[in-house]
């Protein structure tokens, strides 16, 4: 929510004062962010302490999800081309925790893409089954065993140009386990890298 805010109040010191669309718009989305990001921080802080006891299991419109996050990274990443193949799929989840996770995978993806394509697809099968595929520079095998590490960074000088604290993932993983899903990441170094995410869907 802050990288949006962020974009939000860049949009109205470049055209607000000219557009007042552009002022209602920006206002709307800041508020609706300001929301979005108390919510968040008050689910990651009982995350981080382990103290999650209930989960907001609404239904969720996959592709809605999808568009709302690849809308909003094209705000800070105007030039990234992100292809979305999810047909129209409903599971029940908590909203916030999956959307957080999803944001930062694609993200990641994003940053380390090399301004490449970045596809995420979307299909039913025994449960949800999501990937997020970048093009990049992609991860060695010695490193893949410690991306999950607080403040692991597969290259240091890179990550701390791109503004990466190395606890991305590490927020992935702690979301996964408490939603139950199943999170899978292979990557070949100079191919790329493909996160395959299986979340369980309960029947309505």
């Amino acid at each position: 929510p802050i990288f949006i805010i962020g974009g939000y109040v860049n949009i109205e010191k470049r055209w607000g004062m000219e557009n007042n669309h552009k002022t209602d718009e920006a206002i709307e989305a800041i508020d609706d962010e300001v929301k979005t990001m108390s919510t968040l921080v008050t689910k990651l802080l009982f995350l981080a302490k382990g103290e999650i006891k209930e989960i907001d299991n609404s239904k969720v419109d996959v592709p809605g999800l999808f568009k709302e996050i690849t809308d909003e990274l094209h705000l800070i990443y105007p030039q990234q081309e992100i292809e979305t193949q999810i047909k129209d799929i409903h599971i029940y989840s908590d909203e916030f925790l999956l959307r957080q996770l999803l944001l930062n995978l694609i993200e990641n993806a994003i940053k380390y893409g090399k301004g490449k394509k970045i596809t995420t697809t979307a299909v039913l099968e025994k449960g949800l089954k999501i990937e997020i595929l970048d093009r990049g520079e992609g991860i060695s095998e010695e490193n893949l065993k410690y991306i999950y590490e607080k403040f692991f960074r597969v290259d240091k000088g890179r990550s701390r140009e791109m503004g990466s604290h190395g606890l991305g993932l590490v927020i992935v993983k702690k979301i996964a386990e408490v939603l139950n899903i199943d999170i899978n990441i292979v990557s070949t170094l100079g191919e790329g890298t493909k996160v395959i995410l299986n979340i369980p869907v309960e029947k309505e």
